[in-house]
């Protein structure tokens, strides 16, 4: 590289990039029972979602709905695929991790 800096191989180099998309949920839901139906509801729009995709893994949680990729590549598929968001999610937002 430089005089004065180290030069380093390129599989080193680390990057922040998208890996994922997140929502929050619309809304709290207090009954057991409502949430276990929001869930399911929500587990059927996420497979529907995600048939194009390789590898991917996916996360509910009190916050809300993660979907994680693997490949960078999928990225574009994730994004095209959600463009009906189920009703029940509120604010998207994109995952960055460190890639390769």
């Amino acid at each position: 590289m430089g005089r004065y800096n180290t030069s380093k191989p390129l599989t080193e180099v680390k990057i922040s990039c998208p890996c994922g998309l997140k929502w929050t949920w619309k809304e709290n839901v207090s009954s057991p029972i409502a949430q276990q139906e929001l869930e399911k509801q929500i587990t059927i729009w996420i497979k529907k979602c995600t048939t194009t995709l390789r590898i991917h893994t996916t996360k509910l949680s009190q916050q809300g709905v993660e979907i994680r990729l693997e490949a960078l590549v999928e990225m574009t598929l994730l994004i095209q695929a959600i463009q009906t968001p189920s009703r029940d999610l509120g604010i998207r937002s994109p995952i960055y991790d460190t890639g390769p």
